[in-house]
């Protein structure tokens, strides 16, 4: 029971819970998503029951506490058998008094029994138990990978990970007989690719490949181009499909950029003087009058209380369409565009044209005050749209002519700048977009700008919808293919938070804040405790201060599983608390090595100084 008292529970917020069961809803109607949230645990509370997930978390503590008490008490679990089923039934007796704790700390748990069982066992592959069918299996490191999809911390999955590895190296090495370096070659081979091969097998078959399931399009933006068009809810005509890659006049298209979104536009307008988006004043029985005052040089209309708003999101099922129209000969008759060719961009739904609001920085860099001069090299100019083109409503299309889904650029030649997100939400002074984060995820928007110096990443649209090519590459993911998209854009979005999380208020749910309770301090007592005693093992190994010039041979298993602890102990104390990084929630592991080092080296130093007495040592 002493980790009752010695390392603190992981205890998710209230926030973390609510994201974790919405998104287990999503999983069990079939809709796809992107999150940094274990799988497993999402996989097992969309199609298990609450209480069974919870009695699995019991059962693994108490299989966790069986096999820690074998290992401090006896290297014979027969020998103590009532002891262990004694430290079982009361770890159960206790589960099922206590509260029901969350599928996110019972997997936890699973996790850390599954580590602590991998790490008991590599010392006996370094001692040469373990055939070259067990190398070739790799059933142990299948177990750390699922242990690390489980919800384990990192370090302890890749410490693991490394270290059975490195076992698996010693024991060849060491071994009789000749053609070593295949064996090695082959385990550093599986070393590599085992990880992320059981990672996308695991996102492909888990998560559903479907965007208008149930609930919204939770992170859907950090998908790629391709595998957003391969989500595409709209039924292409296999007609209409072209061989050229060129983008075409008058046809509906819906234009992408990762991580922000789709383009889109309404009604909306700015107002500076109260700062909140309204509805237009000009009635739309005025777009003649609007349309004569665009080509009249007499006749002048302030521009800002005419244009509508223009932004990325991805909402559930829907698009906004838009079309290319050459600005040279208007015609209405599909034909191919060519390359730097001027163009008018068009709204199919308002029918209004895309353009540069003359004179104006973005919405966001006005309200925070970020004033920056038209000479500078890196400018972001509001754009809006119009009910009829004029000169900042012409672009100049960019594309690859070799690559045949390189994405289109519009470059605005007035202000040399191109068409481009900003990657920043409008300022709500109000509140509107509330305090659920999974609302705020979904029903997130960014300001579309038109940016000088700006980035391929940021101003690069990829075609969904109205693309040549998305009859072709409809339906040709596989399982891996899938898993792959899926793992690399949750990685995608792990970066992105961590990169600019902060500047563009990028909640991440998941980044868990841990207060240190009382039995932190216990549990760093303990750990501290071993580290001073290994060190100091090591110093007395060193100077020969406890042996003489005989020393008796030892087991490799005590001094293996002593390494071990201390090296993985090692990477907890400096990454982690010397990085000023408060990660408590997964002492157990450490606290148990902890204490399996302290008992391997008391039966080290037991052992000598019963050989020394009986005149075995000099």
């Amino acid at each position: 029971m002493l980790f009752r008292y010695t390392t603190q529970a992981y205890r998710p917020s209230t926030n973390v819970t609510h994201v974790f069961e919405t998104l287990a809803v999503f999983l069990s109607k079939g809709q796809l998503f992107v999150e940094t949230v274990p799988p497993l645990p999402l996989l097992a509370a969309a199609h298990l029951s609450p209480t069974a997930c919870h009695w699995l978390g019991i059962l693994s503590q108490a299989t966790f506490a069986v096999l820690l008490n074998w290992k401090l008490l006896a290297h014979d679990l027969r020998s103590y058998w009532w002891l262990s089923a004694l430290c079982a039934l009361i770890y159960c007796l206790t589960g099922t008094s206590s509260e029901q704790d969350s599928l996110l700390v019972d997997s936890k748990k699973l996790a850390t029994s599954i580590l602590f069982a991998v790490i008991l066992h590599i010392p006996v592959i370094a001692s040469g138990i373990g055939g070259i069918i067990e190398i070739a299996a790799g059933a142990l490191e299948t177990c750390v990978v699922a242990a690390g999809m489980l919800g384990t911390n990192a370090l302890d999955c890749v410490g693991t990970y490394l270290l059975l590895a490195v076992a698996r190296i010693f024991w060849v090495c060491h071994r009789d007989g000749k053609g070593v370096i295949p064996y090695i070659a082959l385990i550093i081979v599986r070393t590599v690719l085992l990880p992320p091969l059981l990672v996308c097998l695991v996102y492909g078959a888990m998560f559903p490949f479907s965007e208008v399931s149930a609930g919204g399009n939770y992170n859907l933006s950090h998908l790629e181009a391709t595998s957003r068009r391969l989500l595409s809810p709209v039924v292409t005509n296999t007609n209409s499909c072209q061989s050229s890659g060129k983008p075409t006049t008058h046809r509906p298209m819906s234009l992408y950029i990762r991580r922000a979104g789709f383009l889109w536009t309404d009604s909306l307008v700015w107002r500076d003087e109260s700062g909140i988006f309204d509805k237009i004043r000009v009635a739309d029985n005025h777009n003649t009058r609007l349309k004569a005052a665009y080509t009249s040089p007499t006749v002048k209309i302030e521009q800002r209380d005419e244009s509508y708003r223009v932004f990325f999101a991805d909402p559930i099922a829907r698009r906004h369409p838009w079309t290319l129209e050459t600005a040279s000969v208007p015609t209405t008759e599909l034909d191919f565009l060519l390359q730097r060719e001027p163009i008018h961009i068009r709204s199919q739904t308002t029918g209004r044209y895309l353009s540069v609001v003359r004179g104006n920085p973005s919405i966001v860099d006005r309200e925070l005050g970020v004033y920056i001069p038209d000479s500078e090299p890196f400018v972001r100019f509001e754009v809006g749209t119009y009910p009829a083109p004029f000169f900042n409503s012409t672009w100049i299309l960019e594309y690859d002519e070799k690559q045949r889904d390189g994405g289109l650029r519009f470059y605005h030649p007035v202000f040399k700048c191109y068409l481009a997100t900003s990657f920043r939400t409008y300022v709500d002074y109000d509140g509107d977009a509330g305090n659920d984060t999974v609302s705020q995820v979904m029903n997130r928007i960014s300001e579309a700008v038109c940016t000088r110096g700006v980035s391929r990443s940021a101003s690069v649209l990829g075609v969904i919808e109205g693309n040549t090519q998305q009859c072709s590459q409809r339906n040709s993911t596989s399982l891996l293919g899938r898993g792959w998209t899926i793992a690399r854009a949750t990685v995608g979005l792990y970066r992105w938070r961590r990169q600019y999380g902060n500047v563009l208020e990028l909640q991440d749910p998941f980044a868990m804040d841990h207060e240190p309770g009382t039995g932190s301090s216990i549990a760093a007592v303990v750990v501290g405790s071993f580290l001073l005693l290994h060190s100091a093992r090591t110093l007395c190994r060193r100077r020969q201060w406890l042996c003489g010039r005989k020393q008796a041979k030892q087991p490799d298993t005590s001094m293996t599983l002593s390494t071990i602890s201390t090296v993985l102990i090692w990477v907890h104390v400096g990454i982690w608390s010397f990085s000023g990084f408060s990660r408590w929630h997964s002492s157990t592991l450490a606290v148990s090595l902890s204490l399996l080092g302290v008992r391997e080296i008391s039966l080290e130093l037991l052992i000598r100084r019963f050989m020394k007495d009986e005149g075995c040592l000099n």
